[in-house]
């Protein structure tokens, strides 16, 4: 039983499992234990399920039902060209679950590089706005004090005009963030 646990962990990567779900040493020496029991069927008995359209419990009495009764998909036993279609039918849906989760990899990785880059954007925008209001405050002579400029605020410069790219600069802070904020809640 070390040994073949031995090499499940050395062939599967049970790293994004739960605890719950992993095989353990106690489930390999079960599964011995009933191969010992009844070696026929592991032999002869053949039944399929589908992990993607059937319910966990629904596949756990599929197989209880295979492992507890002699007779259990029994009229499978006789027909090769349904055993290989079953295996072929396997394979296929092999290749979609790996399909699948290349896709969902890709999407994920898309996701973090997209509300990074809106990060590091929103960032830089924030910088520039606080840059230029610093700037503008120094070249028009209000006074030099980072107090004068916290104090200077859009709704207290009504009389003045606001640049265009001011207005975007302003636009741009409030709407990355969120944008950011539905990304993170998308992903």
């Amino acid at each position: 039983p070390a040994k073949i646990m031995k090499h499940v962990e050395k062939e599967f990567d049970s790293s994004g499992m739960n605890a719950d779900e992993r095989l353990t040493l106690s489930d390999i020496v079960g599964l011995l234990d009933l191969v010992k029991r009844r070696p026929q069927a592991f032999k002869e008995i053949v039944c399929s399920v589908d992990p993607l359209r059937d319910s966990a419990e629904h596949t756990i009495s599929q197989l209880m039902s295979v492992f507890t009764s002699p007779h259990a998909c029994a009229r499978e036993l006789n027909s090769t060209e349904l055993q290989r279609s079953l295996v072929l039918k396997g394979w296929d849906l092999h290749l979609r679950l790996i399909r699948r989760a290349t896709n969902l990899r890709r999407f994920a990785t898309a996701m973090v590089v997209s509300i990074a880059t809106l990060m590091l954007t929103s960032t830089v925008l924030a910088m520039i706005r606080i840059w230029l209001k610093f700037h503008d405050v120094l070249v028009k002579g209000r006074g030099g004090g980072i107090d004068e400029v916290l104090a200077a605020s859009p709704a207290t410069d009504v009389t003045e005009q606001q640049v265009p790219h001011e207005r975007l600069l302003d636009i741009a802070l409030v709407v990355l963030p969120i944008s950011v904020l539905l990304l993170m809640t998308i992903q």
